[in-house]
């Protein structure tokens, strides 16, 4: 609840601090004291754009600042909200902004610096207002669904369908996604399979092309290469003198001298070894004579062969072993494909599954709706009659979706995260008119009776624990008024009500009254609350009856309001 509020240099406030309790709190004051700048200082802590004509003349700031208490399920719902800002979750919150003069305003939430967004979301959390001529969150479309599932008590049934539709969105995306993967690779299929089949019907073989190349120099180089080959076998052992010949004479001479000089051995041993690995090169010559031919139809084919290899290299890149990897990579992606296809089936046959298992779901709260619906409508009818409208006809409309996503194919039922229904509240407070949205009622009065009702019904179900009435009476009196104080009464049974009003009727109903007064200070017209205590809430009751003229008797009649107080 909202527990103190403070202000300063706000209009014509200097230096303000109220404290509320808990319950039914009323501000009564003369026209133009400063009630509705009390519900413009609360409104900058909900987030509303900030005039700095609001700011009091001669200051360079205005400040306002909300202690609001927390209850234990009130702060786990903010738990989050809290976390996501860097801001430790307590049982108190503190709310403050600061504008200045030239514009800019400093937003804090428990000494935190925040956005203006993290203060508003945060306020509106805990306090809600109610004016006689806003279309708040009671009159909006969009929440009547929401109103009507939390009177009904359909928490259980709404998450198994959240659930059931993230289920379905996320599996939706990843539908679409396989399916997308798929297209596109469809649209690369037959070029995979082309590239496959052109690599591995090369038979490209590792080393292959060094071997080739290698192959291709002796083939070019072949008529060389026997000349070469035929030269050296004659000077090394063909031709007369050659030079195995000669050097097995060396060897010869060598062996005589050794016999007369020991020392000459060791040379005799080098020469020897010489003259076998000259008898190996011209057995290595006379091989590799047999092997050199001219073969230009061999010559050709191992060009055509580079020829081929080359040409695969320049269009897919890379060395033959990368060619290789790559026809082993495309087999995996054709594979790969396959198996997308059977995925795909999977995941359609789920997505079919959890279609069904939504239908349920959501024909089931449909009809749980349609229930409470009823039952929400005569209640409503009934809290009407008790605030003056005689016949009223309160109807709550369900429709299916005018959008949504179609859960069985197309033209089907629409559907959207909470459910497959569209919620409307609708009015007729006169015989013979047909029931209309609540926004499009004119009448304050109606108008005020309605969100009166419609408070005191779904009371329990409303969540934000601080709510705010600003002269939403207006239009009413006598026996009506002391209805909607009454009603303020039992709504502030589970909730803190703040309630601006001129009727004594309803004065009379607060568990707290303040006086809201404008007095002159200094020269300056500042504003003062006052809370009361009873006798002076007899006084301010009895001004509210009988104007400037007070007598005992308006005196006593403002006794009996209050004693009503103690009996209700």
């Amino acid at each position: 609840m909202l527990e103190e509020l403070h202000i300063r240099d706000f209009a014509i406030i200097d230096e303000l601090t109220v404290r509320f309790g808990p319950g039914l709190n009323v501000l009564t004051g003369e026209t133009g004291a400063g009630k509705s700048i009390l519900i413009g200082a609360i409104q900058w802590l909900m987030g509303a754009r900030a005039r700095t004509d609001q700011v009091r003349e001669g200051a360079q700031e205005a400040l306002v600042e909300g202690l609001i208490l927390l209850a234990p399920e009130e702060e786990v719902a903010l738990h989050n909200v809290l976390r996501l800002q860097g801001i430790s979750p307590s049982d108190a919150l503190l709310l403050r902004r600061i504008v200045s003069r030239a514009g800019r305003s400093r937003v804090y939430v428990n000494g935190q610096l925040c956005t203006l967004q993290t203060l508003s979301e945060v306020a509106r959390r805990c306090m809600n207002i109610y004016g006689q001529h806003e279309h708040q969150s009671l009159l909006a479309p969009d929440r009547h669904l929401d109103l009507l599932d939390e009177f009904g008590g359909f928490a259980p049934l709404r998450k198994r369908w959240e659930d059931l539709w993230s289920s379905w969105r996320s599996l939706r995306q990843q539908i679409e996604e396989a399916r997308r993967r798929r297209e596109e690779a469809e649209r690369d299929r037959d070029l995979w399979e082309f590239q496959q089949k052109e690599i591995e019907g090369a038979d490209l073989k590792p080393g292959e092309e060094e071997e080739l190349e290698l192959e291709r120099q002796r083939l070019i180089h072949g008529q060389r290469i026997q000349e070469g080959l035929a030269l050296a076998e004659q000077v090394l052992y063909t031709d007369k003198g050659s030079a195995l010949e000669r050097l097995q004479e060396t060897i010869r001479q060598m062996q005589t001298l050794a016999r007369y000089d020991q020392e000459l051995g060791s040379l005799l041993e080098i020469l020897e070894g010489v003259a076998v690995d000259l008898e190996e090169a011209v057995h290595r010559i006379r091989a590799l004579q047999g092997r050199t031919e001219l073969d230009p139809d061999r010559l050709w084919a191992v060009e055509e062969r580079l020829a081929e290899i080359r040409r695969l290299r320049r269009k897919y890149g890379g060395s033959v072993e990368e060619i290789r990897a790559l026809a082993a990579e495309l087999r995996g992606r054709l594979a790969a494909l396959e198996r997308h296809e059977e995925d795909l089936e999977a995941m359609q046959e789920r997505e079919q599954r959890i279609v069904r298992e939504m239908l349920k779901a959501g024909e089931e709260l449909t009809q749980a709706r349609r229930e409470a619906g009823l039952t929400l409508s005569r209640e409503v009818e009934r809290e009407l009659r008790d605030l003056g409208i005689e016949r009223p006809v309160f109807k709550v409309e369900i429709g299916a979706l005018d959008e949504g996503e179609s859960l069985d194919g197309e033209g089907g039922r629409p559907a959207g995260p909470r459910g497959m229904d569209r919620v409307r509240f609708l009015l007729s407070t006169n015989v013979g008119e047909s029931p209309r949205p609540l926004a499009r009622i004119a009448s304050g009065g109606e108008l005020s009776r309605i969100m009166l009702a419609l408070k005191k019904v779904l009371a329990e179900a409303e969540r934000v624990p601080t709510l705010i009435f600003d002269e939403i009476d207006a239009g009413i009196g006598g026996a009506v008024a002391q209805a909607v104080g009454e009603k303020l009464a039992h709504i502030a049974r589970s909730h803190q009500v703040l309630c601006i009003t001129h009727l004594p009727q309803i004065a009379g109903c607060a568990s707290y009254h303040y006086r809201v007064a404008k007095v002159v200070t200094q020269g300056r017209t500042v504003t003062r609350v006052e809370p009361l205590e009873e006798e002076q809430r007899v006084e301010e009751i009895s001004r509210m009856l009988g104007g400037r003229r007070i007598t005992d008797k308006t005196r006593a009649h403002a006794r009996e309001l209050l004693m009503r107080r103690m009996g209700q």
